[in-house]
């Protein structure tokens, strides 16, 4: 074997039939093949029509549970919303600082709500306090 072919077949994976025959339409695209072993390699679950639907029910029935929980940490999204029309009327050059703050805070809040199903899960009270520190 030649130490061209020795190369190629070191820097190239083996493909499969439906990326060969890809392949043969675009020759000059590169090669890249992801195995389940890699870190780019992300399996995606198939969500049914009517499961969007069972988790807001079920979110719905905790929100009924405790209320005052779930009012608190609406009003929290509620006034991050607001905030971020605010600073756009008035000072558009922070708005996209703003944003990124609420993207870290919104898991932090989320964090919350999930404490509270699992609080409810558990046959707990809700509370708020273990709610704010659940993270």
């Amino acid at each position: 074997m030649s130490s061209t072919t020795s190369k190629h077949s070191e820097t190239h994976p083996p493909t499969t039939g439906a990326v060969q025959s890809d392949r043969a339409h675009r020759q000059d695209a590169p090669e890249v093949a992801v195995h389940s072993s890699s870190v780019l390699y992300m399996p995606i679950n198939n969500v049914g029509i009517n499961e969007p639907l069972q988790w807001l029910s079920l979110g719905w029935n905790d929100f009924m549970r405790a209320p005052l929980t779930g009012l608190f940490f609406g009003v929290c999204f509620f006034l991050m919303g607001h905030a971020l029309m605010l600073v756009f009327e008035s000072a558009p050059a922070y708005v996209l600082a703003l944003c990124a703050g609420f993207l870290l805070v919104g898991p932090f809040l989320s964090l919350g709500l999930y404490q509270v199903s699992k609080d409810l899960q558990g046959r707990l009270k809700p509370a708020l306090r273990r709610a704010l520190c659940a993270w």
